[in-house]
C-alpha cells in the first residue's frame, strides 16, 4: 500500500511478535508523511544502526549499504531509527534525511559508498550514490542531506 499509512510509528522498532499480533504493518508498504518524506516498511537482515546508509532488497530485507551489497538489485534508504537484526521499521527514500558520513564530508559534493558499511564518503570511490546531497560540510559521524529519486552508479576512475 502507497501513501499515508494509519499508525506509522517512524521511530520505532517493531518486533516479530508486533508482526503477528497485527500491530505493525506489511513489509514493503510505504508511507508518505506530511512533509513529503517517503519511507518503506523493511525486514532487517543484518542490524542497522540508527542513520546508516542502508539497502533494501527486492524482498524488502535491509542491510547496511556497502559497494557489494550496491550492485544488487533493491534500493537506497537510510534508516532514521536504529532497527535490531530480525525485526522490523521503517527506513527513509526521499525527503530531508540524517545520514551517516565519514568525518570531513563537503556540501554539494559527489557522494560514495565508503569501506564502512552504512557510511557514505565525499571521497571518489567505486560505487556513486547519486540523487542525495548534503546540506553542510560535515565534519562528524552525521550529516543532514536531501534525497529524490536516489539512484547507484559504478564508478571508474583513470
Amino acid at each position: 500500500m502507497t501513501g499515508t499509512q494509519i499508525g506509522a510509528e517512524l521511530t520505532r522498532d517493531y518486533t516479530t511478535a508486533d508482526i503477528t499480533s497485527g500491530r505493525g504493518h506489511a513489509v514493503g508498504e510505504t508511507h508518505i508523511d506530511s512533509l513529503g518524506k517517503e519511507y518503506t516498511f523493511v525486514q532487517a537482515s543484518a542490524a542497522l544502526a540508527q542513520y546508516d546508509a542502508v539497502w533494501v532488497k527486492s524482498n524488502h530485507e535491509a542491510i547496511p549499504g556497502t559497494a557489494a551489497a550496491f550492485q544488487t538489485p533493491g534500493r537506497f534508504a537510510v534508516a532514521q531509527v536504529a532497527i535490531t537484526l530480525d525485526q522490523y521499521g521503517w527506513v527513509q527514500h526521499r525527503g530531508n534525511a540524517i545520514v551517516s558520513v565519514l568525518g570531513s564530508c563537503n556540501a554539494d559534493a559527489g557522494l560514495y559508498m565508503s569501506a564502512t558499511a552504512g557510511h557514505l564518503d565525499d571521497l571518489t570511490l567505486s560505487v556513486e550514490v547519486l540523487g542525495i546531497v548534503l546540506l553542510s560540510a560535515e565534519a562528524s559521524s552525521m550529516a543532514a542531506c536531501y534525497m529524490d529519486h536516489v539512484v547507484i552508479s559504478p564508478h571508474t576512475t583513470s
